[in-house]
């Protein structure tokens, strides 16, 4: 009896005591776990621009030129790269680089830069 509520008890908890902050996967990325990765004040997550608009993600909302976040105006939207004006301080947001797309080997005949 004593082993059976053992194995019944190891095998209810066990899933919960490997998965623990201790035992957590050292490949899997830390924002899955509540590990710290957050970047403190305004982040630059996407931009996106076509003919008709231009608009951005920062910081989880999307946002158009003219639209306010916080004390800040969103004033121009490039590809990789917002313009905010505060007061009378100009704020440039840049997506991470490590995020950036890679255009330069990008043809439009599908060889992708080889000839």
């Amino acid at each position: 009896m004593g082993i059976t509520l053992f194995l019944l008890v190891f095998t209810v908890l066990g899933p919960n005591i490997a998965t623990s902050k201790g035992f957590s996967d050292p490949m899997r990325p830390s924002y899955l776990y509540g590990g710290e990765t957050k970047r403190k004040g305004l982040v630059l997550e996407s931009t996106f621009i076509s003919d008709q608009r231009k608009s951005a993600i920062i910081s989880g909302r999307l946002l158009h030129i003219g639209d306010r976040i916080g004390k800040a105006k969103v004033v121009e939207i490039v590809r990789n790269e917002v313009v905010l004006l505060k007061g009378k301080k100009t704020i440039r947001l840049r997506v991470a680089p490590k995020l950036e797309k890679n255009y330069k080997n990008i043809d439009t005949d599908g060889k992708n830069g080889k000839k």
